[in-house]
């Protein structure tokens, strides 16, 4: 279902859910009729910590053994989103496919520089990793999706959301990050609404009619507080903090004083 178009670039995006109240809870993302796929640079990491000098060296590398301890799925336990996910603290509802690709993130500029020859070599995955030494590699790059809902697959066993695909593309040469690639194949059918026998049916209700949290109507003018707030203090911070804040503030002062004595002159 298609949003209608709008001129309106302050009208909200997210749209409000089914409610009583004159503020109705809003779902943000989820919606009883709508697929969600959700994707992007999620930013999970597989450390919390910054990685020692030589931690590098058991980094993974291209193998196709994966008892080896330089094999990527000797890493894939320390996955922070995986980890969070199944704590039920983020992305809630959404599943991912098995991730069967190496990290897709840091390499290092060496590995961008020779991204363009792997790739004419027909070497897309590289005979060898660079990564960058700073950070640990991680799977930073998500594709996630909500499955078909509990009351569409009571009528149609067979409706469900399948992913023929998910891997990680070459490395391109303008980025330290692969691009991640995911097929779907998804039943070319509406999603009707639930009935109310179909809503309270199960023991945990499906995430479309009840989101994780609700949206907070007021988001967009707290944000611009915030960001007032942060400008000025940036601002403090700039001439309180560094000697050219120091100089321009000094520079000020100085004048308006100035300013003040000459006019007091004059008026005397």
């Amino acid at each position: 279902r298609l949003p209608q178009e709008s001129s309106n670039d302050t009208e909200p995006l997210l749209q409000a859910s089914r409610g009583e109240d004159s503020i109705p809870p809003m779902s943000g993302l989820y919606a009883p009729t709508s697929h969600l796929i959700f994707a992007g640079d999620l930013n999970y990491r597989t450390s919390s910590t910054k990685p020692l000098a030589d931690a590098y060296v058991t980094w993974p590398q291209p193998s196709s053994d994966t008892n080896s301890k330089l094999h990527y799925s000797q890493l894939l336990p320390s996955d922070q989103l995986k980890r969070e996910m199944q704590a039920g603290k983020t992305c809630h509802g959404l599943q991912e496919a098995l991730v069967d690709f190496p990290p897709t993130y840091k390499y290092s500029d060496e590995a961008r520089s020779t991204a363009a020859s792997q790739q004419n070599d027909g070497d897309e995955d590289g005979s060898h990793w660079y990564w960058a030494k700073h950070r640990w590699p991680s799977w930073c790059d998500r594709v996630l999706y909500l499955d078909m809902p509990s009351w569409m697959k009571s009528k149609n066993p067979a409706a469900r959301v399948e992913v023929p695909g998910y891997k990680a593309l070459p490395l391109m040469v303008t980025s330290d990050h692969r691009p991640v690639a995911c097929s779907f194949s998804i039943p070319a059918e509406a999603l009707p609404e639930p009935s109310k026998e179909e809503e309270g049916r199960d023991a945990k209700p499906d995430v479309r009619l009840v989101p994780p949290f609700s949206l907070n109507p007021l988001w967009m003018e707290q944000r611009q507080a915030a960001r007032t707030k942060e400008v000025m203090v940036g601002i403090g911070a700039y001439l309180g903090l560094t000697w050219e804040g120091r100089g321009i503030l000094f520079a000020i002062i100085a004048g308006a004083l100035g300013g003040w004595a000459a006019i007091r002159t004059l008026l005397q």
